[in-house]
């Protein structure tokens, strides 16, 4: 599951960001944190709802999950465009390509690091019958909590 989504939201979030710092897709950043936001905190919610942790990381995922990981590939594709575009990059067609691709590897290896560290500690939780849906619970409270504020603070204060 786990590789399928990666591959599924890096198109997404690339060909968007790509376009969006090029110019050719224009969207108002608040706009497209809030929508960021929503779709942390609904993401949150499900899991808190089901259940749910590492053993849809694990195997057991829905089979229409990287559609969820596209569409969010897309959106924050978007986001990062604003970003690009603030840092002048892709501005009046200047150069996408290196930056996206180096903001990309970045990405990748922090994220291989840290399944490398958090991945092998939840497997041992997992064993634990009585922590692993506590501590599913709690991270999937924080991040609809934080989430949450955010979406308010962002929507409303900008």
């Amino acid at each position: 599951f786990v590789v399928k989504a990666r591959v599924s939201f890096d198109p997404g979030f690339y060909k968007l960001a790509e376009q969006s710092a090029l110019c050719i897709e224009q969207t108002r950043p608040g706009s497209v944190e809030a929508l960021l936001l929503r779709g942390h905190v609904l993401h949150a919610m499900h899991r808190f709802r089901e259940g749910v942790g590492l053993e849809n990381v694990l195997g057991g995922a829905p089979r229409r999950r990287w559609l969820l990981a596209f569409g969010f590939g897309l959106v924050h594709g978007l986001g990062f465009a604003s970003a690009l575009r603030e840092l002048g990059i892709g501005a009046e067609g200047g150069r996408v390509v290196a930056p996206l691709l180096a903001f990309n590897v970045g990405v990748e290896l922090g994220q291989v690091g840290i399944a490398l560290l958090v991945v092998p500690l939840l497997e041992r939780v997992r064993r634990l019958p009585w922590a692993f849906p506590r501590l599913v619970a709690a991270c999937s409270v924080l991040v609809t909590a934080a989430g949450t504020y955010w979406l308010v603070a962002r929507t409303l204060w900008g």
